[in-house]
């Protein structure tokens, strides 16, 4: 998968200097934290909520 690649590059990136225990348990727990945002997504559209756009400004 290309995201998935895309994704460890991007977290190595960020990760710089880290061991590669520390670079594997980074990556798990971004995944997680997207598959979270995901669902919490999907489960708005669901229930007919409109997502929160953060760009715009009040």
């Amino acid at each position: 998968m290309q995201n998935e690649s895309k994704l460890s590059l991007f977290i190595r990136d960020v990760c710089k200097g880290r061991t590669e225990e520390e670079l594997q348990l980074a990556e798990e727990n971004f995944k997680a934290y997207l598959l979270l945002v995901k669902e919490i997504c999907n489960r708005m559209e669901v229930e007919g909520k409109e997502p929160i756009d953060f760009n715009k400004s009040d």
